[in-house]
């Protein structure tokens, strides 16, 4: 009796830590995508300011200066 309780007991346990498991994998993907998410933003967004820098740049190299 004392065995099959703690047989009982020891599954309770494990299946807990397989569910922590998976809550943990799920937060751990939200938040590489939240990350990817903001690294891509901020790397699209530099990208189109340096784009318009460069032309405004070349509208003002294109008049010719005596």
């Amino acid at each position: 009796m004392i065995k099959l309780h703690y047989n009982l007991s020891k599954k309770t346990v494990d299946s807990k830590m397989e569910k922590d498991k998976k809550t943990n994998g799920k937060s751990f993907a939200a938040f590489y995508f939240l990350t990817a998410v903001i690294v891509t933003t901020a790397a699209v967004l530099i990208t189109i300011k340096e784009g318009r820098r460069i032309k405004n740049e070349n509208e003002l190299l294109s008049y010719e200066v005596w």
